[in-house]
């Protein structure tokens, strides 16, 4: 199913740009693992930042 049709014509675009997701049942944990990287390796470099100051 797309919604891409309820989307504004002016950033259509710029969202093709990004590439699709599929979600199901087995790619789903890999992506919450993925994220859940991404955003302790986003946290330590803040504090790291934070301590440098």
């Amino acid at each position: 199913m797309t919604t891409k049709h309820l989307v504004d014509p002016e950033i259509l675009p710029m969202l093709d740009m990004f590439p699709g997701l599929n979600l199901t049942r087995e790619s789903l944990p890999q992506m919450r693992a993925l994220l859940k990287e991404m955003n302790a390796q986003m946290l330590a470099q803040e504090e790291g930042v934070l301590l440098k100051s």
